[in-house]
Parts: structure tokens; sequence; C-alpha cells
């Protein structure tokens, strides 16, 4: 048996060299394609052979290039040289808040072992690929604060791992949520300031384990779903506002028992604001301010020990507010 173990051992000190030499020249020709690099000034053969000694990547044990974090580094480019091919080993990268542009190449699925996508906050355009939807090991999406256009691909909705989904901040409409999947690990859903235009997304209703929801600044309709606090139990954060929801805010919010912020401000409410809001006893920030609420100013205030911040301003209530519940801009 000796000799198989040995020709083993040697098969491992050839494979491992070999597949770092092949993501260091993939790595080197993507920094060609790069302006203002001198956060990846290290990327050079010259420093070294190794791409797990250059700044932003970090390697496996085994040698394998596994992340890569290059977060406010200023970098200026485009993924047209980004061989994605040649980093199957990749679990996170992170190229947030820089200068990127042009659009993500669909081969950005050839990253399997993907857990963590954090875009954001660059000037990519186009449409989001489809092909993003079968890395089925994403945890983390994020392509927040961009340029993307189009429908929000209904193939996101396969990653039935992914637990943070952001992006917000782009110009996305024309979404058919009838084609959604449900996505049972959600738990934070930021889709504020694009251009969505619909009634409340029901297929929303279904990611029963979120607790962070953001669907503010878009063009929404129609009346809040009756049925929001029972469906989504556990939420801590609410913002539905700067949209154009209207009738009354649902009775049933009394269910959300967890809840610490909920903002429905600049919206077409009406019906006055409702007692059962005082059975929120978590809430920390309530934001009520331009919508045709009307009626008295209720009585529950003092009921919410937790409260800090409070807006109705724009209301149409016919009261003055007590000292301890100014009325604030944000």
């Amino acid at each position: 048996m000796k000799p198989f173990y040995i020709l083993l051992c040697l098969f491992h000190l050839v494979i491992i060299p070999v597949e770092s030499e092949t993501e260091a020249q993939a790595l080197l020709k993507w920094k060609e394609s790069i302006v203002h690099a001198n956060s990846i000034s290290s990327w050079s053969l010259a420093n070294s052979s190794d791409p797990c000694k250059w700044s932003g990547v970090t390697c496996s044990p085994t040698g394998y290039v596994v992340q890569i974090e290059l977060h406010n580094t200023s970098i200026n480019g485009t993924f047209e040289n980004f061989d994605f091919f040649s980093l199957p080993n990749l679990t996170k990268l992170d190229l947030s808040n820089n200068l990127l542009h042009g659009t993500i190449p669909s081969t950005i699925s050839m990253l399997t072992n993907l857990k963590f996508l954090n875009l954001g906050c660059n000037k990519l355009d186009g449409i989001i690929p489809p092909e993003i939807g079968s890395i089925s090991e994403l945890l983390d999406l994020r392509l927040n604060n961009n340029s993307f256009t189009g429908p929000i691909p209904f193939q996101l909705s396969w990653l039935q791992k992914v637990q943070y989904f952001d992006l917000s901040a782009n110009h996305l409409n024309n979404t058919d949520y009838s084609q959604f999947s449900v996505m049972s690990s959600l738990s934070h859903l930021s889709l504020h300031h694009n251009k969505l235009r619909s009634p409340f997304p029901f297929i929303i209703l279904q990611f029963a384990n979120l607790s962070y929801l953001d669907i503010s600044e878009n063009h929404l309709t129609g009346p809040i779903p009756y049925s929001l606090a029972q469906n989504l139990p556990y939420l801590e954060y609410l913002n539905l506002s700067y949209n154009n929801f209207d009738r009354e805010i649902p009775a049933s919010f009394k269910s959300f028992s967890r809840l610490r912020e909920l903002r429905l401000g600049s919206n077409n409410l009406t019906g006055g604001i409702p007692s059962i809001l005082g059975s929120i006893s978590r809430l920390r920030l309530l934001e009520l301010f331009n919508n045709s609420l009307g009626g008295p100013l209720p009585s529950f205030f003092g009921q919410l020990k937790m409260l800090e911040h409070i807006n109705l301003e724009g209301d149409g209530l016919n009261f003055e507010l007590e000292n301890s519940f100014q009325s604030e801009s944000m």
C-alpha cells in the first residue's frame, strides 16, 4: 500500500500549485482592467506567485482562494475580464462601495460555492442576471445602490438558503410575482427606492421568517394586506412609507408582538390612528406622517413605554401633541 500513499501525496503536491497558479492568473487578468488599482498593488507575481499572500484575498488551508474582500477600495473597472470559471472555490465576494460599472456577466453562476455576494454601492447597470438564481449555496445577496433596470428575476427566488436579500436603490420595475417561489429562509428583504408598480406583492406574505421588510419609496398601491401581521409574525422592522397605499391601517397590526419600528409615512392612509397600535408593546419608532388619517389623537401612546420617536406631521389630526411626544421630521 505504500506506493499508493506516496503517489497520492505526490498528486496533492502537484494539483494544488496548479490550481493556485490558475487562480492567480485569473485575478491578474482582472487587475489589468482595473483603474485605481493601488489597493491591489500586491497582486503581482513579482511580489508573490501565491495569491493567498495578496491583499483582500483569503485562502483555505489547502491553498484555494475562498474569499475576495475589497470593500471601499476605490477600484474602478468592469467584470468583462473577471474569470469566474477559474475561481470555483470562492465562498465570499465583497466588492461593495467601489466604482465598478457595466453589467454582471451571466457566468457569475460558475461560482457554485458562493455564500456571500456583495456588489452594493457601485455603478453597475443592465439587468440582474437570472443565472444568479442557480448559485444554490448563497446565503447573503446584496446588489443595492446600483443602476439595475428591468424586473426582479423570478429565478432569484430559487435561492432557498438565502437569508439576506437587498436589491434596494436601483431602477427595478414591472415584476411578475406570480412566478416567484417561496423563500422560506429569508429574514431580511429590502427592495426600497425602486420603481415597483403593483399592489402589495402578495408573495412576500409567504416569506414567513422575515424580521426586516423595507419596500418603501416605490409606487405600490391599494390596501395594506390585513393578513400581514399574521403571516409575518417575526417582523421587527416594517417600512411601507413613500408609496400609494390607501384605506385604513389594518386592525390586525395588534398581532405584531416583536415590531420595533413601524414606518407608514407618505401614503394615502385614512380612517384615523387605530388604538390597536397601543398593543405593539415593543414599538420604539412610529411614523405615520403625510397621510390623511384625521380624527382625534388616541390615548394609547402612554402605553408604549419603549416609544422613542413619533412623527404624525401632516395627518390632519385635531390635537396638539403633549411635550413627551413632540412630532419631529426625520
